[in-house]
């Protein structure tokens, strides 16, 4: 009974490997464009506010 229950374990464990991969690699990119939008508009207000007289364009 064991060994055939190990054996319906890693069936599965391989099955459910197949998604998580997925979904970490869909997660991984998901933060790398978040992490870039996100640079990118600080840069762009950084760069607005310095070079555009500050205080009206941060209010």
């Amino acid at each position: 009974m064991y060994k055939e229950h190990e054996e319906v374990l890693e069936v599965a464990a391989v099955i459910a490997v197949g998604p998580v991969v997925v979904l970490i690699v869909v997660v991984v990119i998901v933060v790398v464009v978040v992490v870039v939008v996100v640079v990118v508009v600080v840069v762009v207000v950084v760069v607005v506010v310095v070079g555009g007289g500050g205080v009206k364009v941060a209010a």
